[in-house]
């Protein structure tokens, strides 16, 4: 994506992570927990992981805005 950015001029303006490797997370159920943010299932807050604290940095320094 990013050379698709730099190189390209494609414009980027929303990210959705996913992969096919998702799909196995659906036959464990809701044990190991996956993703960025971390949902307490009693109360449904939402805490954002270290996961997700990389990832905005990486697109701030990676990918420029429009």
């Amino acid at each position: 994506m990013r050379d698709a950015v730099l190189e390209d001029g494609v414009d980027v303006r929303s990210y959705f992570g996913w992969s096919f490797m998702d799909n196995f997370e659906w036959n464990s159920g809701l044990v190991p927990r996956f993703g960025c943010v971390y949902v307490d299932y009693d109360t449904f807050e939402r805490t954002p992981k270290d996961s997700a604290s990389f990832l905005i940095q990486w697109f701030e320094e990676n990918v420029p805005k429009a």
